[in-house]
């Protein structure tokens, strides 16, 4: 089960911590887990490895504000505001959903929160998010995924430090279950060949070669193989571990997207202190995790 840590103070949540007998606020975001229960199996061969999912609780920080996304209860329902560090509202992500982790009964759809309506099967894919533009982080390393050009016009999925300006460091990519991770800058996805008895995976529109499959678990990325990225953004041959917490990754000033764009209106947006939905790519959302 998750554990929650939290003091309320008017109408937004107070995130603390304890330091001995003494309880003081934090001012640093840190890092949460959330466990569903749910037990997954990852894999496409014999060498599958079954593990429990966990979900990832964010709070969504406006980059060109500064404001994060707060909520407000009223006797009409359930609102968005834009509110300083110490009020933002945690969610929690499922299904390509951001849910409310106070009020888990709603989820963000478009500019609003709405009730959660039936069960799995019945989530309306239109009312999905995904994620766009994004720099991918490591806290640790103070690294990025970056392109890495390698010759004969081929191009890898590398790492370096992170820089903010970089459009080679920018990558569409999922928000839960799997996705394919893909260069904003080449429009290209991360795809494999197989060569032999290995696989040469890089940036490639080939018809022979097949997308690579990504997913997010303790705000890891792993493959179908159920290996992560480590700190140094290389994929690596061990398998996943919960306690692996260094290899957690972030993605930072992202676009916000419906999961299926209608062409207008797709972009969750912050302007005039107010959460809209806009039709340009214009605001920039950075994930950051929390104790509860």
């Amino acid at each position: 089960g998750s554990s929650r840590k939290g003091k309320k103070k008017g109408k937004g949540t107070k995130i603390n911590k304890k330091k001995g007998n003494k309880k003081e606020t934090s001012k640093k975001v840190q890092i949460v887990t959330l466990f569903s229960g749910v037990s997954e199996r990852v894999g496409s061969s014999g060498d599958q490895v079954a593990f429990r999912k966990v979900q990832m609780v964010v709070y969504l920080k406006h980059e060109g504000s500064g404001k994060y996304i707060g909520l407000k209860k009223t006797k009409r329902g359930l609102y968005l505001v834009a509110v300083d560090q110490d009020r933002a509202a945690p969610f929690f992500t499922s299904y390509a959903r951001f849910i409310s982790f106070q009020y888990p009964s709603y989820h963000l759809v478009e500019s609003k929160m709405e009730l959660i309506q039936g069960g799995i099967p019945d989530i309306d894919v239109m009312k999905s998010w995904t994620l766009k533009n994004c720099n991918i982080y490591n806290d640790v390393s103070g690294n990025s995924f970056d392109l890495i050009h390698a010759g004969k016009g081929k191009i890898y999925l590398g790492g370096n430090k992170y820089d903010a300006l970089s459009t080679s460091q920018r990558f569409d990519i999922g928000l839960s279950r799997t996705w394919e991770l893909r260069s904003t800058e080449l429009g290209l996805p991360l795809a494999g060949r197989k060569k032999g008895s290995n696989v040469d995976v890089r940036f490639m529109d080939d018809s022979k070669a097949s997308i690579q499959r990504f997913q997010w678990n303790a705000r890891q990325i792993i493959n179908n193989k159920a290996h992560p990225y480590t700190t140094d953004m290389k994929i690596s041959t061990a398998d996943f571990k919960f306690e692996n917490t260094e290899n957690a990754m972030r993605p930072r000033n992202c676009g916000i997207s419906k999961l299926i764009p209608m062409g207008w209106g797709d972009y969750l947006a912050m302007e005039g202190g107010k959460i809209v939905m806009s039709s340009n790519q214009d605001s920039s959302w950075t994930f950051e995790y929390g104790d509860l």
